[in-house]
């Protein structure tokens, strides 16, 4: 999947912070240009050609469809890389655990340094 996409070895001597801001934009980038691509090819017709409907594209309302649409994933693949990177750090059911136990069993389930568990 996208997340085991190395992006050198520049990224990995960073914080996490970096390498989810690096692969977010390049990822929303990517968005972008296969949506104007889309919107391009969609109205070539019209423009007599892939190169002009491309161009046309800038010059209508199709631009402010794009640019909404490359934000809204934008935004998906942030929170994407993030959870990511949480799970990461906290293992594969180390984020799950963190959201879907009660602090109640979570105190429970750890038992006091120096102590051992009575049963």
């Amino acid at each position: 999947m996208l997340e085991n996409v190395p992006l050198g070895s520049w990224v990995q001597r960073k914080p996490a912070a970096v390498d989810v801001i690096v692969r977010t934009l390049l990822y929303t980038l990517g968005v972008f240009i296969v949506m104007l691509l889309e919107k391009g090819f969609e109205s070539r017709h019209e423009a007599g050609g892939f190169g002009p409907g491309i161009v046309k594209v800038f010059h209508n309302r199709d631009f402010y469809h794009v640019w909404a649409g490359t934000i809204a994933v934008g935004g998906a693949l942030l929170v994407f890389n993030v959870v990511t990177v949480l799970r990461k750090h906290l293992g594969h059911r180390g984020l799950r655990r963190h959201f879907f136990t009660t602090p109640l069993e979570e105190v429970e389930a750890r038992p006091e340094p120096g102590w051992t568990k009575v049963q």
